[in-house]
């Protein structure tokens, strides 16, 4: 006899899980928008800002 429970795990969790999905997108992105900057804004740039 074999007996299965179903164990979800509570509404925070998910909304949390949610909240660092986002962050780790918004940090990949900005993180590709910096190394892939086109060579014409980083010559605009200042030595400092590059």
């Amino acid at each position: 006899m074999t007996t299965t429970t179903n164990i979800k795990p509570p509404a925070w969790f998910w909304m949390v899980s949610a909240l660092g999905l986002g962050w780790n997108i918004k940090g990949a992105i900005a993180y590709l928008g910096q190394a892939y900057m086109p060579i014409a804004t980083l010559e605009q740039m200042s030595q400092e800002e590059r």
